[in-house]
């Protein structure tokens, strides 16, 4: 149990690639098994494990206001999605822009699967840790499952200030959602 958040893996700037590393963190000495030089996802969720959690900062930048989550986390799938929203710099406009993370719960970075469609993502391009909502202060994300034609494929809605709806095929890499996983209805008489 960490004792303050400094003890939390930081994983603010973290990016994960298809070759399965992850840069941008730093680990307690001993963490890199493997002794390859690199850190990879099973290492980095070790090292979370260790230090009892991990903490993202969310973007904070000098000409504008800084990104906040006011909304209702989800979390599916073992990715977890949420809206974050920065405000508009205009005080007339007052839109400001929101983004949708999918995070992996048990590292706090990008899933190794990559749960937002990437076709350039490669061993030097990380997957993505989000999407643009665009314009607007977006609802929290609700997740839809549907047609599952493709394994794991969900997709996650949210509906921004102005009452438009924004809806993501995102792949949470859970397998057929839709499937029994383990049911049992207990009587007692």
């Amino acid at each position: 149990m960490p004792t303050t958040t400094a003890d939390l893996v930081d994983v603010s700037d973290a990016q994960v690639f298809s070759n399965n590393t992850v840069t941008g963190v730093t680990l307690a000495t001993g963490s890199d098994a493997d002794g390859n030089g690199s850190i990879s996802t099973q290492e980095l969720r070790n090292a979370v494990v260790a230090a009892g959690g991990w903490r993202k900062d969310l973007q904070i930048t000098t000409n504008r206001p800084s990104e906040r989550s006011t909304n209702r986390l989800s979390l599916f799938g073992g990715i977890l999605f949420g809206s974050l929203f920065t405000l508009s710099t205009d005080l007339c406009g007052a839109d400001g822009n929101s983004r949708l993370p999918g995070l992996d719960f048990t590292t706090g970075a990008a899933a190794l699967l990559g749960a937002f469609p990437c076709s350039t993502c490669s061993d030097t391009v990380p997957f993505p840790e989000s999407v643009s909502l665009g314009g607007g202060y977006a609802s929290s994300a609700s997740i839809h499952l549907g047609e599952q034609t493709i394994e794991g494929r969900v997709t996650v809605v949210t509906q921004d200030s102005r009452g438009e709806l924004e809806a993501n095929k995102l792949n949470t890499g859970s397998g057929d959602p839709a499937s029994e996983i383990s049911w049992r209805e207990y009587r007692r008489w």
